[in-house]
């Protein structure tokens, strides 16, 4: 077993090494190229083992690994090897959907170690920091107007790492101190939905905290936890206050004239109006990511 802790630490540390990439080295160099490939490749190897396993595959899993079968049959009937954006997508969908398997399989065999956990934890929250003003710097830069409100698609990063907080329950303060660190990077994103999970990923985190309460000065304790609660929550209302433009895109959440919903609602009516039975039970896949293209062009840009 010890193979696999040099493996799971090995794999963490190429994580680390390719989200690095944009804010610690260029985007898309060989360092990031070489990390994405051996993430692949390691994935791979346990995708096999897990494949082969005779333990009882859960519905996580087989529901995960249908969708990946049908992601690359997406692509190898409709994608194109030699379109930049179509192999993109299929890198970035290869990344986030393979690497679930060396994981399942680590906690499986429960050889996963805290502390390394921790120290991954620790390391991404940098890495995401410098991510989101390096993407907040390059949002910038692209725009001809002084207006500097942004949406930043790191937020997500931020809401996908609220779980590791979970594995500081012995050292509370710590937990809030990264618990609020990972609030104010979500609100400052301005992604509405970013914001809902991350409320939810919270409620999960209030229970935990004051379900692992224990030892002999419990009304101490449970007064504290209140307390730390309190200034959290006090903490987000603060910062969603002096935050107008969030505050502003929040109102919009719903309203016909938005753009998002008027996609949305041009995306569903073309899927329905499908004119085949294949279109309407998988969706369209790669090949209409490119536009011009008469299904987008007919109900988006009409």
């Amino acid at each position: 077993m010890k193979i696999h802790v040099y493996i799971q630490i090995f794999l963490l540390s190429l994580i680390v090494l390719y989200l690095g990439q944009g804010s610690f080295y260029p985007q898309g160099s060989i360092i990031s190229q070489a990390a994405l490939g051996f993430i692949i490749i390691i994935s791979l190897v346990y995708l096999w083992k897990t494949l082969l396993s005779k333990n009882n595959k859960n519905l996580l899993y087989k529901f995960w690994t249908g969708f990946l079968a049908l992601i690359i049959l997406g692509f190898l009937f409709t994608g194109e090897i030699n379109n930049s954006i179509h192999f993109g997508q299929l890198k970035v969908l290869l990344f986030g959907l393979l690497s679930f398997y060396p994981f399942y399989f680590f906690s499986r065999k429960e050889i996963f170690r805290r502390k390394v956990l921790i120290i991954f934890f620790l390391l991404i929250i940098i890495v995401a920091i410098f991510s989101f003003y390096y993407n907040r710097e390059q949002i910038l830069m692209e725009r001809l107007s002084s207006d500097e409100n942004v949406v930043n698609n790191i937020a997500y990063m931020f809401v996908g790492l609220m779980p590791f907080v979970f594995l500081l329950k012995n050292k509370k303060l710590t937990s809030v101190g990264c618990m609020l660190l990972l609030l104010y990077f979500i609100i400052l994103g301005s992604k509405r939905g970013a914001l809902i999970t991350g409320f939810f990923g919270f409620l999960i985190y209030a229970w935990f905290l004051f379900k692992n309460i224990e030892g002999k000065y419990k009304f101490i304790n449970y007064l504290l936890g209140f307390l730390l609660l309190a200034a959290i929550i006090l903490f987000v209302y603060k910062q969603l206050g002096s935050n107008e433009y969030f505050l502003s895109r929040l109102e919009s959440t719903g309203q016909q004239k938005e753009v998002r919903n008027i996609n949305f609602g041009s995306l569903w009516q073309g899927w329905l109006n499908s004119d085949s039975y294949l279109n309407l039970l998988f969706g369209y896949p790669y090949s209409y990511i490119n536009p011009p293209l008469s299904f987008i062009n007919k109900y988006i840009f009409k």
